[in-house]
Formats: C-alpha cells, structure tokens, sequence
C-alpha cells in the first residue's frame, strides 16, 4: 500500500507545499487562526471552516509520524514525512 492512500487531500496538499524546505507554520491574529505549509496558508477568511479543516489535518499527521511539533508556531516534516512529501511532489 502507498502511504498516499491513506492520505486526505488535505493532508497530502501539506505536505507537497512543505516538501522543499520541511516546515509548516500555524499562525493566529485577532481574526483568524490558519496553517501555512511553504509558500501556501491555508486560510479563507470569509470561511473559518477551511481554516479548521487543515488544522484537523496537522493533528492527523502528527499523530501518523509524518510531522512534528518543534516549538512555539514551528512544526517540521519527520525524515518519513520528507519521503513522503517528496514523492507526492514528484508524482
């Protein structure tokens, strides 16, 4: 089984954007709270639920050892996280 499989799409969109540099960022202000990965935040403002979908989708791939939490905003993209982004990003 290929680990993009058993991906959603949100997940797999993380992990492309992330797969050149490795971290992803969450960020928060007065308005909105949102998950940038690369040079992509996945945020809409007029649609907080966008912003709460790939919040869910950190946490799943957190919790699939693809990605770990750093410190303060900074989460990294585990060495099995790199390979994976990497070939979602290739193929």
């Amino acid at each position: 089984e290929r680990e993009e499989e058993w991906l959603s799409s949100q997940e797999m969109e993380i992990l492309r954007a992330a797969a050149a540099k490795g971290a992803i960022w969450v960020f928060e202000t007065m308005r909105a709270k949102w998950v940038r990965s690369g040079d992509i935040d996945f945020e809409e403002e007029s649609d907080p639920a966008l912003a709460a979908e790939y919040f869910d989708a950190l946490d799943r791939l957190e919790y699939k050892g693809l990605v770990r939490y750093q410190s303060g905003q900074l989460y990294e993209l585990s060495g099995r996280g790199v390979r994976v982004a990497r070939a979602l990003s290739e193929g």
